[in-house]
């Protein structure tokens, strides 16, 4: 059985308001409800919750990040990571690539965060070259991506097309 972490941005503490008022944390309990997401607040709690897990159930598969983002970053709790901040998280964020498989991937789900692609090469590296997968557009959170992803790796980066109007999509691989 495949070992995975899903995280969240914390979303606070008023879920009724969030939904009452369309404030920006909706998206992030969704997540923490639909998803089954851990609410995290920094890159510490990320490192923490990723290594409790590999302690208990062995190396990790697959990894969510869901929190609120843009076209040149993304949050780990409430820590910004982007170009400028990336350097600050690199010591603490390579305490886990040990305990990540060779062919774990790393979802980002966070609006648009898929377009900083030389961010997302530099944070696969600091996971020791997992492939780091994002989206153009923004996230509704608490299901599915939206949008095709962008999947980004030391060596490059791709997207794949979106399906053509009116098709249905291919079925996912059978579970082993």
């Amino acid at each position: 059985m495949a070992v995975e972490v899903k995280v969240v941005q914390d979303p606070g503490e008023h879920y009724i308001m969030s939904f009452l008022t369309g404030d920006g944390n909706v998206p992030l309990w969704l997540d923490y409800v639909f998803k089954g997401a851990t609410a995290i607040r920094t890159v510490d709690d990320f490192v923490r919750v990723c290594l409790q897990t590999a302690g208990e159930k062995g190396r990790i598969d697959y990894i969510q990040i869901n929190g609120h983002g843009n076209d040149t970053g993304f949050r780990i709790g409430n820590d910004r990571i982007e170009l400028g901040t990336l350097p600050g998280f690199r010591q603490k964020l390579a305490t886990i690539a040990p305990v990540l498989n060779k062919g774990c991937a790393v979802e980002i789900a966070a609006c648009k965060a898929g377009a900083a692609t030389e961010l997302f090469r530099q944070f696969s590296l600091i996971l020791g070259g997992v492939s780091i997968i994002g989206f153009l557009v923004p996230q509704s959170g608490g299901g599915g991506f939206v949008s095709p992803p962008v999947v980004v790796t030391p060596g490059g980066s791709y997207q794949t097309p979106a399906p053509a109007s009116g098709s249905a999509p291919n079925t996912p691989p059978p579970t082993r």
